[in-house]
């Protein structure tokens, strides 16, 4: 049987996409006894809901700068992180960013995973389930992500499901 060369070329890009791309947006993943609750935004960010505070991790940051000396942080292997350059603040979109020092790990890919702890009762966490956008701010490679009505949704449950946590 002769397929068409349309339906052939969209067979063809459904199995070549990459499965990054297939789980992009925000999910939200109950607790077990190994993790918390937590709120994931495909392979990029990370939030979990600890018995104390939430933790946030923002993986394969790159571009980082040093605010304390002004010089640019390496992304890949060998690359030494500097106190100056490992700072992150998550934004809801309202008020100023309040960077604090973040743990930092390098990314077997590229870049490094940096990771923030947050109060629950932190006003900019609170705020994501009315942000019309949410970032990880860092002193690199900074991308705002667009909350859709439902990603609010999860993004409500998610901060609802972190007060009673333990």
């Amino acid at each position: 049987m002769k397929l068409p060369i349309v339906a052939m070329l969209g067979l063809y890009l459904s199995l070549a996409q990459p499965a990054a791309a297939q789980e992009e947006g925000w999910h939200l993943i109950a607790a077990t006894p190994e993790h918390g609750l937590q709120l994931t935004y495909g392979a990029q960010y990370l939030f979990e809901c600890g018995a104390e505070d939430v933790k946030i991790t923002q993986f394969g940051v790159t571009q980082l700068l040093d605010l304390q000396t002004g010089t640019k942080v390496g992304d890949g292997p060998g690359a030494k992180m500097t106190q100056g350059a490992a700072l992150m603040a998550l934004y809801g979109g309202d008020g100023t960013p309040d960077l604090r020092p973040a743990t930092a790990v390098a990314n077997p890919a590229k870049g490094w995973d940096m990771t923030i702890h947050i109060a629950k009762n932190d006003k900019q966490l609170k705020r994501l389930g009315r942000a019309q956008l949410v970032s990880l701010f860092t002193t690199g490679h900074t991308t705002a992500v667009a909350m859709s009505d439902q990603d609010r949704a999860l993004a409500t449950q998610f901060v609802e499901g972190c007060k009673g946590a333990k």
